[in-house]
């Protein structure tokens, strides 16, 4: 639980919240990247990254569906 807390009201990275507009929160919920990806195409290499750092950084795994797409991003990305 503390943990969870500390990462909920986690500033220190500036990636970690990122203002959007109400619709787009809505439509991601809690939802990874295997379910879920911006709109636009061109963002997905950025979203795909920070996604991959705050999992790393807080030591959370990832499913195999959401490490497939991550990977599958990623390589489109060049990385």
């Amino acid at each position: 639980a503390a943990k969870k807390e500390l990462y909920a009201n986690d500033l220190d990275d500036p990636e970690h919240i990122v203002a959007v507009y109400r619709s787009a929160n809505r439509s991601k919920g809690s939802k990874g990247p295997e379910e879920w990806m911006p709109p636009d195409e061109p963002d997905w290499c950025d979203y795909v990254d920070d996604w991959k750092t705050i999992k790393e950084r807080w030591g959370l795994s990832m499913n195999d569906d959401e490490a497939e797409k991550v990977a599958e991003v990623m390589e489109g990305c060049g990385q």
